[in-house]
């Protein structure tokens, strides 16, 4: 039986994510009319097309490296990220910084602005940096105790609290809730695949359906005072609950995407036509804007493609010998999944919007590189898995 040399990297990975870089790329174009005028000559289809060739670089330079060097190295990003948060919270909070090094875009302190090279989200990597370093701590945690006691799990979420939490509060005060909502779904996974007390997992749904529960009851009898206390970020619930009440405020966004859903057809309305106006064409609502170019067809092959994406990570994830490779496959792969299922279901009204990027096709370097830095991971666990069954085949 044949197998792959040293150097091979998965065939079915890599189809996918260039048949995904081809669309991104051909909708970004697409979406050009829909853009504000600032943003229409930008060619932003090129560079995304020149993420998409450094991702591979990124790639390519991590397939080579020692599994425990790039342990290492993202110990050293975790504080690397965790001093650009803190700029961006002294930006906000304390002292304006120049324009030209730290700017706000929608309200929001999220970016570093690299003169020359463009804007740099540290949240986009600090999300991917969070969930493998805390599937490490797990699986250090239960290899060296092989026990599960109430008092060993407190332990087990102080530990990865202390990771977690700092990050996360930096990112909810840019103000950004889509990636802290991200990160506390992949830890939630984390947890309930690893050997804590089950009681643990009956709590935590128990509280999440009591929290939910009290939300719903409480914008339903009480909608002024919900809206008054709310702010903004959870006033969207009201967007989403009547888009067409709300649709010249906290709807608006929700109701242009429903009424191009509604009527794009089959096939779409047409190649880089204007039918209505769309805001954040190429970054939240990528996915309307394909059903506005290229109808149900489109939508469903880009469906298929992170249905088949998804399952490809999932059997390496299984597949995989290595316990540490496969806990940070398992919030990874929840990571990319909960990420498209979110984008999708808010832009066709089953999810309120929180400003969650799709995956591979939305526009933004640091969406690109980080989901590349967390696709890299699993060419890593292929290439280690081609390896052992290379030595098997030999033996």
């Amino acid at each position: 039986m044949r197998y792959p040399d040293d150097n091979s990297l998965d065939r079915k990975l890599i189809f996918l994510i260039v048949l995904s870089a081809l669309i991104s790329i051909l909708t970004i174009w697409c979406a050009e009319p829909l853009m504000s005028s600032s943003l229409r000559n930008s060619h932003l289809w090129l560079k995304q097309l020149i993420w998409y060739l450094i991702g591979t670089l990124l790639i390519l330079f991590i397939n080579h490296l020692n599994p425990n060097r790039i342990y290492i190295c993202f110990q050293f990003l975790y504080w690397l990220l965790m001093i650009f948060l803190f700029l961006l919270w002294i930006d906000r909070n304390i002292i304006d910084l120049p324009d030209t090094f730290i700017r706000s875009i929608n309200g929001t302190t999220a970016w570093l602005q690299i003169p020359g090279f463009g804007s740099f989200q540290p949240s986009e990597f600090m999300k991917i940096i969070l969930i493998v370093l805390s599937a490490l701590q797990i699986d250090h945690h239960f290899k060296s105790l092989n026990i599960s006691t109430t008092i060993t799990d407190i332990h087990l979420f102080l530990k990865i609290l202390k990771i977690c939490f700092l990050p996360i509060l930096l990112i909810l005060m840019q103000p950004d809730t889509g990636i802290p909502i991200v990160l506390i779904f992949c830890l939630i996974i984390l947890l309930i695949t690893s050997p804590i007390q089950k009681h643990w997992i009956i709590s935590l749904i128990i509280t999440v359906i009591l929290c939910t529960g009290f939300l719903l009851v409480f914008y339903h009898f009480w909608p002024e005072t919900f809206q008054k206390i709310a702010g903004y970020r959870l006033r969207r619930i009201s967007g989403w609950l009547n888009p067409v009440e709300t649709m010249r405020d906290e709807g608006y966004q929700l109701y242009t995407s429903l009424l191009m859903f509604g009527s794009c057809g089959l096939l779409g309305c047409g190649i880089k036509q204007r039918i209505i106006s769309i805001p954040e064409a190429h970054t939240d609502f990528i996915f309307t804007v394909i059903a506005q170019n290229f109808g149900l067809c489109g939508t469903l092959t880009v469906w298929l493609i992170c249905v088949l994406l998804d399952i490809r990570l999932i059997r390496l994830l299984i597949q995989t010998p290595d316990s540490k490779q496969k806990k940070i496959g398992t919030g990874l792969a929840a990571m990319m999944i909960f990420q498209q299922i979110q984008n999708m279901c808010m832009v066709t009204g089953l999810l309120p919007i929180t400003g969650i990027p799709l995956p591979l096709f939305s526009y933004g370097g640091s969406s690109i590189l980080s989901t590349m830095l967390a696709l890299s991971l699993f060419f890593r666990m292929s290439h280690h898995q081609n390896l052992s069954h290379k030595g098997r085949n030999k033996v």
